[in-house]
């Protein structure tokens, strides 16, 4: 069970981190989307990373 919550954090670590990537390159071709913003920040805050999710 551990090793299935292990690799279920991980999976979900992973599809954070490419959401991520695609929010940021939805930013970058249009800056303060808030379709992208939002979410992004969101996951941002999640990760630990709060002033990084700050615009």
């Amino acid at each position: 069970m551990r090793a299935s919550s292990r690799h279920a954090a991980a999976a979900s670590m992973t599809c954070d981190v490419k959401a991520a990537q695609q929010y940021a390159a939805l930013l970058d071709a249009n800056p303060g989307h808030p379709a992208a913003n939002h979410p992004l920040g969101v996951l941002l805050a999640h990760a630990g990373r709060p002033r990084r999710a700050l615009p």
